[in-house]
């Protein structure tokens, strides 16, 4: 605390407090404790970990012109470090994209964020994967508020114990959290994915998936296994090639991180685009962030919804045969047109 009223220059500034100590006795006061605040008489000072008898404080008041006055503590007074509160500990996943994020209390990755909850200043910490701080430690190192710690090799549950120091004689209680890692992908069998798969040599007997109606598409659940499977594991993608990109998410929220439950089935209103070269790509997601996938085997088609009805069995004229080969065709490039249509192949 000061007395504002003892301060005063026709020019002072707005806030033309600063603040700083010394830890010998007034020789050097270059410890800052705060700047540029307002001449109200009292700032709170959380105090510093420092174990000195013979500290003071200095108030500096600048004017606007950047000249400066000085007062400070007419006598040593000491500070005394306390010892360090660990008020808890949190142990999480360090990397939300490989491939997907993590959920709570599981990583795939030995590489992960710990956070610490302190009070009482501490200036060094001290993790390890044991107790006793003997597997895995890393030895006292300056504070932080947060850390990046390396797991032991080995998936299974991971304990992280941490404690804390200062000045003081004493050491903060023990705190610890767990995390799982787990480095490996769901098992996912091939031909998981039943329909749609295509056809292996000829592709108009490939399924044929009409543009805007809802189609099912199957797999075998027993085929998918993991020890951490999510609660619901499943995204469903599409691409137009065997190799993607699969940027097009049918089924499962990729964002929320939430799939489809391993059902064995879903039904999509198909939207995409007309093509012959379309396939699926199943994935199942762990905990951890793994995942595993299928993909259909072969092409499939992805088609128009019917927009002819044929009603003249005639070989020319509207709403015949030839007409809606003509149409088909141009959806259809690649198809043959025949160059007659008989009656016969309508009836």
């Amino acid at each position: 605390t000061w007395t504002p009223e003892e301060i005063s220059d026709a020019h002072i500034k707005d806030a033309p407090v600063a603040l700083g100590y010394s830890t010998d006795g007034g020789s050097n006061f270059d410890n800052q404790i705060a700047i540029d605040e307002a001449n109200d008489g009292s700032y709170l000072w959380n105090v510093a970990v420092e174990d000195s008898a013979t500290v003071q404080v200095q108030l500096t008041a600048t004017d606007k012109a950047g000249n400066q006055s000085r007062d400070s503590s007419d006598t040593d007074f000491a500070i005394t470090p306390v010892t360090p509160v660990l008020l808890g500990i949190s142990v999480a996943d360090n990397n939300d994209a490989d491939p997907a994020p993590a959920e709570t209390g599981y990583t795939n990755k030995q590489s992960v964020a710990v956070s610490l909850s302190v009070s009482n200043f501490p200036t060094q910490m001290l993790l390890a994967e044991d107790a006793g701080f003997s597997v895995n430690a890393t030895g006292w190192i300056p504070y932080s508020a947060s850390y990046t710690y390396n797991l032991t090799v080995g998936d299974g549950s991971k304990t992280v114990y941490a404690k804390l120091k200062n000045a003081s004689p004493g050491e903060s209680a023990v705190q610890n959290d767990t995390i799982v890692l787990d480095t490996v992908a769901p098992a996912i069998l091939a031909g998981t994915l039943t329909s749609p798969n295509g056809h292996a040599t000829n592709r108009w007997q490939a399924d044929f998936l009409t543009r805007g109606t809802g189609q099912t598409i199957t797999w075998s659940s027993t085929d998918i296994s993991d020890i951490n499977l999510k609660t619901s594991p499943i995204f469903l993608r599409y691409a137009t090639d065997q190799n993607g990109p699969w940027s097009t998410t049918i089924a499962g929220n990729e964002g929320a991180n939430v799939g489809e439950a391993n059902d064995g089935s879903y039904t999509w209103n198909v939207d995409a685009d007309y093509t012959h070269y379309a396939r699926i790509q199943l994935a199942a997601r762990d905990k951890a962030g793994n995942e595993a996938t299928d993909i259909s085997d072969h092409d499939f088609n992805i088609s128009p919804q019917p927009e002819y009805i044929v009603t003249n069995t005639n070989d020319s004229g509207a709403y015949s045969l030839r007409n809606a080969l003509t149409l088909l065709a141009v959806s259809y490039t690649h198809l043959t047109l025949p160059t007659t249509c008989t009656p016969c192949c309508c009836r």
